[in-house]
């Protein structure tokens, strides 16, 4: 592959944790584009070994991280909601769930052969932890540069 199709954001206090590798690296790419600095990217595949919530318990002693993006196609566990209402009080979390058209969760069985649950569900389980929701991709991107040149305030919970 040539040089220039590698893609090299700037460093910076966003941490990408995706499930699908292949959104991480459309979202690391799109971060370099708007010149948004990303601190670190962890892909968690079909989680056989290690989570999402393991990640973020990472990112949450990772001081160059001060925003968390995550992208989850799969049903969350009860763990990742728990873990991220811990360290959303410091760092702000910003999620997207996919399979939530009839497409999305016909690409998310056929690929991990997960189920992706129920949308409903998973709302209300991130209004419980205090996240916020991307409905698509691009939102995870304008949220996290919003974050990242803002103060955030004194209690994000």
């Amino acid at each position: 592959m040539p040089p220039e199709l590698h893609t090299r954001p700037r460093p910076g206090s966003v941490a990408f944790i995706s499930q699908s590798g292949n959104l991480g690296i459309q979202l690391i790419h799109w971060a370099e584009e708007q010149g948004v600095g990303v601190s670190l990217f962890a892909g968690s595949g079909n989680e056989a070994m290690v989570t999402c919530s393991d990640y973020l318990q990472y990112v949450a002693d990772d001081f160059q991280s001060r925003i968390i993006i995550l992208y989850s196609r799969a049903c969350v566990r009860q763990a990742l909601f728990e873990t991220a209402k811990q360290i959303n009080r410091t760092k702000p979390i910003i999620v997207l769930k996919g399979g939530r058209t009839e497409a999305g969760r016909a690409a998310s069985a056929s690929h991990t052969g997960s189920m992706s649950g129920e949308v409903a569900v998973f709302m209300a389980a991130c209004r419980q932890a205090g996240l916020l929701e991307a409905k698509v991709s691009f939102e995870l991107l304008d949220l996290s540069a919003g974050f990242s040149s803002l103060p955030l305030p004194r209690e994000i919970v």
